[in-house]
C-alpha cells in the first residue's frame, strides 16, 4: 500500500514540474487598457475597441494597415500607436518591452 501510495504522489509531483508556466493574468497585464477597453466576452465598445478576440484578428476601424494583430504587430502599436495610425484616439504607449509582452501574452488568451 505504502508503495502505491508513494508512486502516486511521485506521478502527481511530475505533473506540476512538467506543468506549462503559468500564462499572464489578463486582468492584471490589462488593467491600463481596461480603462478605454472592454476585455470581457460582452465585446462593448468604449472609448477604443473591445480587445476580448482582437489577437489573430484583422484591427477594427480604418487606417491600421495590418493584416491581423499578432506579436510583432502589437509590439509596434503598444510603443507608439501614432506611428501606425497618425491622429489615433490611443495615446498611450508602452515603453517597457517586458510590459508589452505581459499585454501580448494577456491578449493572447482573452478568446
Amino acid at each position: 500500500m505504502r508503495k502505491h501510495l508513494l508512486a502516486g504522489i511521485a506521478v502527481l509531483s511530475l505533473g506540476v514540474v512538467l506543468a506549462p508556466p503559468a500564462l499572464a493574468d489578463p486582468g492584471k497585464a490589462l488593467g491600463a487598457c481596461a480603462t478605454c477597453h472592454d476585455i470581457s466576452p460582452a465585446k462593448n465598445k468604449l472609448v477604443g475597441p473591445p480587445l476580448f478576440g482582437s489577437f489573430g484578428a484583422k484591427p477594427l476601424g480604418d487606417g491600421i494597415e495590418v493584416a491581423k494583430w499578432d506579436e510583432g504587430s502589437l509590439d509596434k502599436w503598444l510603443t507608439n500607436p501614432g506611428k501606425m495610425k497618425p491622429g489615433t484616439l490611443m495615446s498611450y504607449q508602452v515603453g517597457n518591452p517586458k510590459k508589452r509582452l505581459e499585454i501580448i501574452k494577456a491578449l493572447k488568451e482573452l478568446k
